[in-house]
C-alpha cells in the first residue's frame, strides 16, 4: 500500500512557486529560443512573421507605418530579432480589438 501525504502550504507559498517555475521555464525557452537558426539575430520575413504571428502583408504594413524596424540586406529584408521581442512587449497593439 501507498502511503499519502497531505502537505499543507500558504496561498502565498503557492503563488511563489508556481510564479518560479513558470519563470524557469520561459528562461529556459528563451535560451533556446535565441540559439535557434538565425542568421547573426536577424529574422526573414517569414520567420518574423511567424514569431508575431501575423500575415505578411501586416508584417509589410507595420515595417512601413514604423512599428517594426527592418534591415534592408541586398534584395532581403530582415528583422533583427531584438526588434521582434520589443515589439511583441511594446508597440504592437490590437487595433481590431480596441477597447475605447
Amino acid at each position: 500500500m501507498q502511503q499519502q501525504i497531505l502537505i499543507t502550504v500558504s496561498l502565498e507559498d503557492l503563488e511563489l512557486l508556481i510564479k518560479n517555475s513558470v519563470l524557469d521555464v520561459l528562461k529556459t525557452n528563451l535560451v533556446l529560443q535565441k540559439e535557434s537558426n538565425t542568421i547573426d539575430g536577424y529574422l526573414t520575413r517569414q520567420q518574423a512573421s511567424k514569431k508575431l504571428h501575423l500575415s505578411l502583408t501586416t508584417l509589410d504594413t507595420y515595417t512601413k507605418k514604423g512599428i517594426i524596424n527592418a534591415v534592408k540586406i541586398g534584395h532581403r529584408v530582415l528583422y533583427k530579432e531584438s526588434d521582434i521581442d520589443d515589439s511583441l512587449l511594446s508597440k504592437i497593439k490590437s487595433i481590431k480589438y480596441k477597447i475605447n
